[in-house]
């Protein structure tokens, strides 16, 4: 299994720069009724983790246990053998449970300290808490459970460069999922950033 990745475009002042967000698996949300290839393992794979993401972020269930097992656990081994230089991880405030259980995963396994500064104050609003202080030097890792429209990230992102003075280029975005709305059939196209 692999990480995949997009361009999403982030406004900052007056400029729009795009940044790179990594995610280990398309989202099919559970609305969603898609044609399910039954004869194609990696689908399928998706298809239950999109089960699991649902129960563990919508019905605060205890299945993101089984995200972090051996399948995921091994896209994110190959995101962090990339990103060697990861000094902080930052998770974008939530009122669900499940980014804060990934910050953990991530602590856990790459011994990378949790910085929780990033506040909600609305939907895809947010605010860097001011007591807060980030590391001068290596790259800062913002995670978040789902990314769908971005706005959460493009949000966050912006904070910490306007309010925190963080170079954009020290910003590495890491998501578990992308929602996939528009995922009627399988698709073996999607970018791969390293696998």
């Amino acid at each position: 299994m692999s990480i995949f990745s997009y361009q999403h475009p982030i406004a900052i002042g007056s400029r729009v720069r795009f940044k790179t967000i990594y995610y280990a698996m398309p989202y099919i949300p559970a609305s969603n009724n898609p044609i399910w290839n039954e004869e194609d393992e990696e689908h399928q794979r998706y298809s239950n983790f999109s089960k699991c993401i649902y129960s563990a972020k919508y019905k605060d269930s205890n299945c993101h246990y089984y995200l972090f097992k051996k399948d995921l656990a091994q896209n994110f081994s190959n995101f962090f053998t990339n990103y060697t230089n990861i000094t902080s991880v930052l998770p974008i405030g939530s009122t669900h449970p499940l980014v804060n259980l990934f910050a953990n995963y991530i602590n856990t396994n790459y011994k990378i300290p949790i910085i929780d500064c990033i506040q909600k104050v609305e939907k895809s609003v947010f605010k860097i808490a001011d007591d807060i202080v980030i590391p001068d030097t290596g790259n800062i890792l913002v995670i978040d459970d789902i990314t769908t429209s971005g706005a959460a990230v493009t949000s966050a992102v912006t904070c910490l460069v306007n309010q925190k003075s963080i170079d954009l280029d020290r910003i590495v975005i890491l998501c578990i999922g992308k929602t996939e709305r528009d995922l009627i059939e399988w698709d073996t196209s999607k970018i791969l950033a390293f696998s």
